[in-house]
């Protein structure tokens, strides 16, 4: 019997979470610590499903090209930054936090599931208790123009032309960035797993006037003058993962955020790539295991298809051929509910129910298939 592996790549288009806006020292008039809060978009669909901000839980809550606000305290922000009736009805959606707390120094906002994260690193040095936020507009974090900020809105400036700029020494220019494992045309950089070895990450920084180069992914930091190498396991999680540069020269730090997405890899092997079942009574049945390995990055299950077994005169058809998993049996083209994990192991059955038909030897392909469970 011959056998056909089929490996089938599945690209999703997902979107990422932004931090947009954050208040992490309201001061004494705007309710004192206990009232900080931030504020996230998410352009596509979103769910905050096992998400913690710095370490606490965030409510299970959707959005779609909406703002959200994560609060210490709702209760105390609709009195401070709503209409203070007692009802959370400002137009856009808030979510308690365990009481999450901020540093009113040089502090981080961190929002994770584990796997994934989104992390902000402020200063003190805008919005520090005097009832201004600091929101990222125009790619750069500023004060925000009002008392109060902008909670649920994006930043509006219906004055004039609002200007941001800071004055400094000759701070190391970064050129350009690179991500040399980018094997797609469609907008933004995507990383595609390759089954059962790891993906080489390759990163490339143009810089002037530096002295050398940290490039931080993953928990590693390497130094370099303008090239960084990673390895991402095949059977990491798909998803948006960001690297850290930051350009070092004159005592001064030109830091930037690269992201990109590690695409979905559905691929898998199976052993062996034949089976011979010998001599088989009319009326009898006979079964064999197939072995399975699971080298992409989600969680899979299996089907079989077939067009049957032949001796070139007479047919046995699909009909009498089983696919089974652990113990239940069912016609090819069932999905199988295997969920099996990435790099792990496991087996299916498949089954021969040999009708009254003429002696001969008979065979025939019987495709694998790999589905996303």
């Amino acid at each position: 019997m011959k056998w056909m592996l089929l490996f089938v790549l599945i690209v999703p288009f997902t979107f990422a979470l932004d931090i947009t806006e954050i208040m992490y020292n309201p001061g004494s008039e705007l309710g004192g610590n206990y009232n900080e809060w931030v504020e996230i978009y998410s352009e596509g669909e979103f769910t905050l499903n096992n998400y913690k901000i710095n370490g606490k839980d965030i409510d299970n809550i959707t959005i779609k090209h909406e703002y959200l606000v994560i609060a210490e305290n709702a209760e105390k922000f609709e009195e401070y930054f709503g209409n203070n009736n007692s009802i959370f009805d400002e137009g856009y959606k808030i979510v308690d936090a365990s009481s999450f707390s901020l540093d009113d120094n040089q502090g981080i906002v961190n929002i994770s599931d584990g796997v994934n994260e989104f992390v902000v690193e402020y200063l003190n040095e805008l919005g520090n208790g005097n009832g201004k936020t600091i929101e990222y507009f125009n790619g750069s974090w500023v004060e925000s123009l009002g008392v109060k900020g902008t909670p649920g809105e994006g930043r509006e400036n219906s004055n004039g032309i609002f200007i941001t700029l800071e004055v400094t020494d000759d701070v190391p220019d970064i050129l350009n960035i690179e991500i040399l494992s980018d094997e797609s045309d469609q907008e933004g950089i995507q990383v595609f797993p390759e089954a059962g070895r790891d993906k080489e990450i390759i990163i490339r920084v143009n810089a002037s006037e530096y002295e050398y180069i940290l490039v931080e992914f993953d928990n590693e930091t390497i130094n370099t003058d303008y090239e960084a190498k990673f390895n991402l396991p095949y059977y990491r999680e798909p998803g948006n993962y960001s690297i850290n540069i930051s350009v070092i020269g004159n005592d001064l730090v030109n830091s930037k955020i690269i992201s990109f997405e590690y695409m979905e890899l559905v691929a898998f092997d199976f052993f062996p790539d034949e089976l011979n079942f010998n001599q088989i009574e009319k009326g009898k049945s006979v079964e064999e295991f197939v072995g399975l390995e699971n080298k992409g990055n989600v969680v899979l299950d299996f089907s079989m298809n077939s067009n049957g077994l032949s001796n070139g005169d007479e047919l046995i058809n699909s009909s009498y051929l089983e696919n089974g998993y652990d113990g239940n049996w069912s016609s090819l083209g069932n999905i199988l509910d295997v969920n099996l994990q990435p790099n792990d192991f496991d087996e299916l059955q498949i089954k021969v129910n040999v009708p009254e038909v003429q002696n001969g030897i008979y065979s025939g392909l019987v495709e694998l298939f790999g589905v996303k469970g």
